[in-house]
C-alpha cells in the first residue's frame, strides 16, 4: 500500500519592520531592512517548495501584506500583534483559519527569521513531520523551537517563547532532530547572520553586505 505524503498550509507569522529584531546591534533603519529581507526571502522559500499548497502570512505590515497578496499568499490582519501573546495567538488565529479552509492540509508555522532557509530544507522537515502527528524543530542551542508542524486533524499547539523546545514537547510535539541546519538558525544577532552569512537569500545577503560596509557587521564596534 501506497503511504499518502500529505500537502502542507503554511503559517508565516510577521511582526511589523519597524518593531522586528530589536536584539541586533545596527541601527532601527537597519533592523528593519534586514527583518524585511528575511521575511520576503522566508516567503520566497516557502512558495518554491513542493510540499506546500497554502501561504497564510499573519502580519499588520502594510508592507508585507502587498508583497504576500502579490506573491498568491493569504494574509490575516486581525491585528495579532496588539495582543498580549502576540507571536502565538497570532499563529492560533491561522491554524484556526485554516482548520475551516484547508482541512485536508498539515499546518505548519515558519519564523520569518530563518534567513537561509531553502525550499528542499523545507520540503526536507514536511517529510519528516509527516510521520509524526505534532512535530517541532528545535533551534540551533536545542532550546527553542523554529518551525512547529501537525498533521490533518491534530492540534498545532504553538508555545514560542523562552524554553519552547521543552514546552513544545510537554504539548505532544515530537523534535524532528534530523532538520538540515539551515532550518535550525534563527536570526536574532548579528552573529547569527555571520553563521549563515553563505546561505542566504538574495535580499537577505544584500542588506548583510551593506551592513559589512558600513562598519556593523561582522562583530565590528562602534561609538555612541
Amino acid at each position: 500500500m501506497d503511504t499518502v505524503v500529505p500537502m502542507w498550509s503554511i503559517v508565516l507569522p510577521v511582526k511589523p519592520f519597524g518593531v522586528a529584531k530589536s536584539r541586533l546591534q545596527c541601527t532601527p533603519a537597519a533592523r528593519a531592512e534586514l527583518a524585511r529581507a528575511m521575511a520576503l526571502d522566508v516567503l520566497d522559500s516557502i512558495r518554491l517548495a513542493e510540499s506546500v499548497r497554502t501561504v497564510v502570512v499573519v502580519t499588520v505590515d502594510d508592507e508585507m501584506t502587498a508583497h504576500a497578496r502579490s506573491a498568491g499568499a493569504t494574509v490575516l490582519r486581525d491585528r495579532p500583534f496588539l495582543w498580549a501573546d502576540p507571536l502565538n495567538q497570532g499563529v492560533t488565529q491561522a491554524a484556526r483559519w485554516l482548520g475551516t479552509h484547508r482541512r485536508a492540509d498539515g499546518v505548519a508555522v515558519v519564523p520569518s527569521d530563518l534567513a537561509a532557509l531553502q525550499p528542499g530544507d523545507l520540503d526536507a522537515v514536511l517529510r519528516a513531520a509527516a510521520s509524526r502527528e505534532k512535530g517541532f524543530v528545535p533551534d540551533a542551542a536545542g532550546t527553542g523551537t523554529t518551525i512547529l508542524t501537525a498533521l490533518q486533524g491534530c492540534s498545532l499547539s504553538a508555545a514560542y517563547g523562552e524554553g519552547s523546545a521543552m514546552a513544545h514537547s510537554k504539548r505532544g510535539h515530537r523534535g524532528l532532530t534530523e532538520a538540515p541546519l539551515r532550518s535550525r538558525i534563527d536570526v536574532d544577532t548579528l552573529d547569527d547572520l555571520g553563521v549563515v552569512l553563505p546561505d542566504l537569500g538574495l535580499r537577505t545577503k544584500q542588506v548583510a553586505h551593506a551592513l559589512q560596509r558600513s562598519g556593523w557587521f561582522p562583530g565590528a564596534v562602534r561609538s555612541a
